[in-house]
């Protein structure tokens, strides 16, 4: 294991997680890296709360989730963990390398997430979902250093994630099924806090084009 912030920032990123019997196996298990900072290039959740001074701020710093998501009421804490075949193995190919990365965004929400009273919007899950996919795909090292796009996010809503007046922790994860060319190919899921599969995506990414980043 190893995290890339060991300071009282970090400490207090861990300890709802830490307190979750689901998510403290996460963390304990070694063969996962710790990203308490946001492995996507100018996201910082560190500074989530913090306003944007500039347009040009709102532009670079992922402003939806990193800063109107986060909040006393909503998103809380986050941490993302990741995991290669490289880190516990060699694998035979590059795509069988490109093919097994795996993330987990680990989020601690309180009722602002919610959309009927007690239950997790379903906007809200497809964006943890979203999320720790571009995360997976900027750790993994996919986008080639140009950037992704995501193409497709197909969303199955098979139980509620509900969550309570005094906050919860829920987990989504991401792993690379296959990558061909420019497409990387995702399935997700999200957990609640005992570790119940409650949505489930599939999901299509596609690399920027070198030198025009609008363009799929």
């Amino acid at each position: 294991m190893s995290t890339d912030l060991p300071t009282t920032t970090a400490i207090q990123k861990y300890e709802p997680f830490s307190k979750n019997p689901f998510t403290n196996s996460l963390l304990k298990d070694r063969s996962y890296t710790h990203h308490t900072r946001d492995p996507t290039p100018n996201l910082d959740p560190n500074t989530a709360t913090t306003t944007p001074t500039s347009w040009q701020e709102m532009q670079d710093g992922n402003p939806f989730f990193r800063v109107t998501c986060c909040c006393s009421s909503a998103v809380q804490a986050t941490l993302f963990l990741s995991r290669t075949p490289t880190q516990s193995r060699t694998p035979s190919t590059e795509a069988e390398a490109e093919a097994e990365a795996e993330g987990h965004l680990l989020l601690h929400v309180g009722p602002g997430i919610t959309g009927q009273t007690g239950i997790a919007h379903g906007g809200f899950l497809a964006t943890a979902l979203d999320e720790v996919c571009g995360n997976l795909v900027a750790v993994a090292g996919l986008d080639g250093g140009c950037g992704m796009f995501t193409a497709q996010l197909g969303v199955v809503y098979r139980r509620p994630v509900f969550v309570p007046e005094g906050g919860t922790v829920i987990v989504a994860t991401a792993r690379v099924v296959g990558v061909e060319g420019r497409k990387v190919f995702i399935e997700g899921v999200v957990r609640d806090g005992d570790g119940v599969v409650c949505t489930t995506a599939e999901a299509v990414f596609v690399r920027k084009r070198a030198g025009d980043s609008a363009v799929l």
